[in-house]
């Protein structure tokens, strides 16, 4: 099987049981997940990399590198 026919066969399942509106709001909802996974990932490494510059920092000498 290829990916067409797979995603064909997805199709054609979706228009006879699922209605447009409820699968708006089924992607809705995983694309908000998606979102709110992306933006603790995000968040995360934002904060690692904080952690990494302030642990490697000197006061004294060149701090404006830092900047």
């Amino acid at each position: 099987m290829n990916i067409t026919s797979i995603i064909h066969k997805v199709l054609v399942w979706r228009i006879k049981h699922i209605s447009t509106h409820n699968f708006v709001l089924i992607l809705s909802a995983i694309i908000g997940i998606l979102s709110g996974i992306a933006a603790v990932i995000l968040k995360s490494l934002v904060h690692f990399i904080h952690i990494i510059l302030e642990e490697n920092f000197s006061s004294e000498g060149l701090g404006y590198i830092y900047l």
